[in-house]
């Protein structure tokens, strides 16, 4: 094993002291040899040397050309990690995180790890949480709207003397002009008339209501002012629309041929539809309100628990989460410029909207490691190796290859996945209590009581 000597120095911020710790790592020449013979076998192949062929020159050759410097660098981070790892577990610290590392010198190689260590978590009177599921119901009006949604998906547009009504499908030229620039030029277009839409602006289609076709209107209506594009937002935008034909839909009878005729060929007969429906419906809400009790109870958890995170988690959080939303940009292909624009939000809001979200996955994560350290959860090797196989099985479908010195990593990734599934779990084991319904109390038995009839011809006599 390589020696190094190590320095512990608290962080300054007393605050986080026991929350991040940094190491001073230092090696000396005979230390960092082995890792010198490392970079020098992969930059030997690479370094052109009169009177050598490729990958022949010698050690002590190849560093007069690119010094110790340049082959220590090769193997950079593999040397910093490891013995960041190997300072770890010489100091016994129970570590949250990868360490962040800030090279001081080459050589001497010299370097500090900045080490996230545990968060500390306080689920306070976790065991006191109860939150019971909702009871979920089919309606008819909900079987009826979906029914309807399948009517609408085949049936056909019917052309229709009279003047445009919500639903209706239109075909005409539409000009727009903002501050007499013109920002809309087309002809022939096809679209649907519904109030529920903001295109091309909001107030457009209300306009449309009453034309009939052959008719040219023209009419104006105020941009938002949180219109992406800045040039145009908050004004007015003067219109030309000319109809030249209006359809309405046609839906198909309710009936035996029409549940028949569906794609799939799934329903037998309209009451097969009808009750096929109303289990398809049953099920998406079972699995909605299966997904907000399990929302509610962890919001309730993390609610109650107090959690101190390091601040290097937070930041490496928040680096992934800004790191995600650049990739999702890429894919999008748009310019960052385009995308706030679109969000109407600037990159230094997002960026603070990145940090609570960073801070809230963080907390909620923890408190659900430290319920499983609480309840005891356990996570078997035949339930990782279950996982791992899973794994591998993607991979091959999607060509990935597997490295032999990545599975402990993947296999620790699995355990903590598989972990905060138990430990949800188990708080739901928790917070769910029966719904058991108050019992009436039975009514108290009432007997009629009949007043009798006093005798003919008697007085009542007072006291």
């Amino acid at each position: 094993m390589i020696a190094f000597r190590i320095t512990a120095v608290k962080i300054s911020n007393n605050e986080a002291s026991n929350l991040e710790k940094v190491l001073k790592i230092e090696l000396d020449e005979e230390d960092i040899n082995p890792y010198i013979i490392k970079g020098y076998n992969k930059v030997k192949n690479r370094v052109k040397i009169p009177g050598f062929r490729p990958g022949k020159a010698p050690i002590n050759v190849v560093e007069q050309v690119v010094g110790k410097e340049g082959m220590i660098n090769e193997v950079m981070d593999e040397l910093a990690f490891e013995m960041s790892d190997r300072a770890i577990e010489k100091e016994g610290l129970d570590v949250s995180g990868t360490p962040r590392i800030e090279l001081e010198s080459i050589y001497p190689f010299v370097f500090t790890a900045k080490i996230p260590l545990q968060p500390i978590v306080d689920l306070g009177s976790y065991k006191n949480i109860k939150i019971n599921k909702k009871t979920v119901r089919v309606l008819k009006k909900d079987v009826d709207e979906k029914i309807d949604q399948m009517r609408k998906q085949i049936a056909s547009w019917e052309p229709v003397n009279r003047k445009v009504k919500a639903g209706d499908l239109i075909t005409a030229d539409i000009e727009a002009s903002v501050d007499d620039s013109k920002i809309m030029d087309e002809k022939g277009a096809v679209f649907i008339v519904d109030h529920n839409t903001s295109l091309p602006f909001e107030g457009f289609t209300e306009k449309l209501v009453g034309l009939k076709s052959g008719q040219t209107n023209k009419f104006s209506t105020k941009v938002s002012k949180d219109h992406p594009n800045s040039e145009i937002a908050g004004k007015e935008a003067d219109f030309t629309v000319s109809l030249s034909e209006i359809k309405q839909q046609a839906l198909p009878e309710l009936n035996d041929e029409f549940a028949t005729s569906l794609p799939n060929g799934e329903y037998e007969s309209l009451e097969d539809l009808v009750a096929k429906t109303k289990d398809q419906i049953k099920n998406e809400m079972d699995l909605a309100n299966e997904n907000e009790h399990r929302e509610s109870v962890i919001n309730k958890l993390t609610e109650g628990a107090k959690v101190e995170l390091p601040e290097l988690l937070v930041e490496r959080e928040i680096e992934n989460i800004i790191s995600r939303r650049n990739e999702m940009i890429e894919r999008m292909k748009i310019t960052k410029e385009d995308y706030f624009k679109f969000t109407a939000k600037t990159e230094q809001q997002m960026d603070e909207e990145a940090k609570v979200d960073a801070e809230e996955r963080l907390k909620r994560s923890w408190a659900l490691t430290k319920l499983g350290e609480l309840e005891d959860v356990q996570v078997t090797d035949d339930e990782i190796e279950a996982q791992l196989n899973l794994y591998k099985e993607q991979s091959k479908n999607s060509k990935q290859k597997i490295k032999n010195r990545d599975i402990d990593r993947i296999k620790i990734s699995i355990k903590e996945s598989v972990l905060l599934s138990k430990s949800v779990d188990k708080i739901l084991e928790i917070a769910t209590t029966k719904s058991v319904g108050s019992k009436k109390k039975p009514k108290a038995e009432t007997k009629k009581v009949v007043a009798k009839k006093k005798p003919k011809n008697v007085k009542s006599t007072k006291s």
